[in-house]
């Protein structure tokens, strides 16, 4: 049932954002191989002809379930209070991505599986990543060392968020994310007293 409008009548609808809203209930619920167009259909009210006519085919539906799901993770980043040290900006930056994961596993599979030949390219990907990116760089003496730090990072990542929802059996520790952090970082880096970091 639509809203009324201030002025009496019902609220406009939004095809794209009803649709996109539909879909993400979809994938929440069954994952990428639930969402089809035709099960969208169903669930948006929307006819697969309009679905097709607003997104282009499934690849574009894909596409703009991304952007929405890096949008929403930006938004998230960009609240975080400012940090004294690039170090202290890696830690919050990677709380807040293993926070966002676990609360839209789908949809960050999606964003961490899918090849860019599966998709069009997304701008605010590449902003996004340079943002959390940042201060790898600014840790690093080199550039192999920025790329081990990199690769470290993100390994670390999918196995905290994915781990939890493949393997919901396990008594996963409380405090694990805190403790593989910083593990990783101090194996790789040093303890923040040797290096002289607040």
């Amino acid at each position: 049932m639509q809203e009324p409008s201030s002025s009496g009548g019902a609220a406009p609808r939004n095809p794209r954002e009803e649709i996109l809203e539909a879909a993400a209930a979809l994938l929440g619920e069954s994952g990428e191989a639930g969402l089809t167009i035709r099960r969208l259909a169903m669930r948006s009210g929307y006819t697969s002809p309009a679905i097709y006519q607003e997104f282009g085919d499934k690849a574009g539906l894909l596409d703009a379930i991304l952007e929405r799901a890096i949008a929403a993770l930006a938004v998230r980043l960009e609240a975080l209070p400012r940090q004294q040290n690039p170090r202290a900006e890696m830690r919050a930056y990677f709380k807040a991505i293993v926070r966002f994961g676990r609360e839209h596993p789908t949809h960050y599979r999606l964003m961490e599986a899918l090849q860019p030949d599966e998709v069009e390219p997304i701008d605010n990907s590449v902003k996004l990543r340079e943002q959390i990116e940042r201060p790898l760089g600014e840790l690093s003496k080199t550039g192999d060392e920025a790329e081990l730090l990199r690769q470290s990072l993100w390994a670390l990542l999918h196995g905290l968020i994915s781990l939890p929802a493949s393997r919901p059996d396990v008594a996963w520790l409380e405090d694990l994310d805190d403790v593989a952090l910083e593990a990783m970082l101090n194996g790789l880096l040093g303890s923040e007293e040797s290096a002289g970091n607040p």
